[in-house]
């Protein structure tokens, strides 16, 4: 019996070589949350589908779980998100038999139906979004951190979802890295920020500063904490606007702290927050 490891590779590298990779600058999160109370995972790239979420449904924000595009892109294909009411699970896959079975199991299209585009082979620079299963609780959970789904207690590995770009914080294609996060798209790096040089800090070690906005409190408020954030939505009406940039949660080389100020008193009841870098030179 000959392998077909030689020929699956074959094609694999062919394939990178003949296709024109799609647009990353394109890319937008794929946010994820998490219900504690159905146990449920659900993941969307809408900031107002992930606002009514979190404030209406008892979902947390646990950040974002990857990197995909909107529309359909060269080399894409959907992946399309399903929906079981009474056992409250969101499934997500881009095979037309997986939909065929689960449609026939209780899932039905979602009120989205496709959550978004990926590839559907490890072409680009693209890496797993695997798919976790617990067949207790009945949730499937996606994540592009292999350690993360091993880890997470009454789940089994059900393969790969699709094939999603892992951007770097300056925007270029990091293969097979777990931490996805990219710049927002309305932002570029600087030539400079750009430079080669080992006192650089590490990009990978970058995580979303999250944004919300209380049009009540007339204030705008930031955090890493995906905990914090999903609190301050639910509880204290903001709304959730995205993440606003990349920064790292310890100290690295070369950087310094952001300090995060409150004035609860300035024009009550409207509440401030102020962010301010450290004195010391950047």
């Amino acid at each position: 019996m000959f392998s077909l490891l030689p020929t699956l590779v074959f094609l694999t590298s062919w394939l990178a070589s003949v296709l024109t990779c799609a647009d990353t600058s394109d890319l937008v999160p794929l946010w994820r949350a998490y219900n504690g109370g159905v146990v449920d995972h659900f993941y969307t790239t809408n900031v107002t589908e992930m606002e009514s979420a979190l404030t209406q449904d008892g979902y947390s924000l646990e950040g974002s779980s990857a990197y995909v595009w909107t529309t359909q892109e060269t080399g894409t294909t959907p992946l399309y998100r399903l929906f079981n009411q009474d056992k409250n699970d969101h499934f997500y896959t881009m095979s037309n038999d997986e939909i065929a079975e689960m449609l026939s199991a209780g899932w039905a299209y979602d009120t989205t139906p496709i959550a978004g585009y990926v590839y559907p082979f490890s072409i680009c620079g693209a890496a797993p979004i695997y798919r976790m299963f617990n067949p207790t609780a009945v949730d499937h959970f996606y994540t592009m951190d292999i350690a993360e789904g091993e880890a997470a207690s009454g789940y089994v590995n059900q393969g790969i979802a699709g094939y999603a770009v892992l951007p770097s914080v300056d925007g270029s294609a990091v293969v097979s890295s777990p931490t996805p996060y990219l710049l927002p798209s309305t932002v570029t790096a600087s030539s400079a920020s750009e430079a080669t040089t080992s006192s650089c800090a590490t990009t990978g070690d970058a995580i979303p500063l999250l944004r919300a906005y209380s049009s009540i409190g007339t204030d705008h408020f930031y955090t890493t904490n995906s905990s914090e954030m999903s609190n301050a939505v639910a509880v204290d009406a903001y709304t959730f606007e995205g993440d606003a940039t990349f920064l790292w949660a310890t100290q690295e080389t070369n950087t310094v702290p952001l300090y995060r100020m409150f004035n609860q008193n300035v024009h009550r009841p409207l509440l401030h927050h102020r962010c301010q870098r450290s004195k010391r030179r950047l």
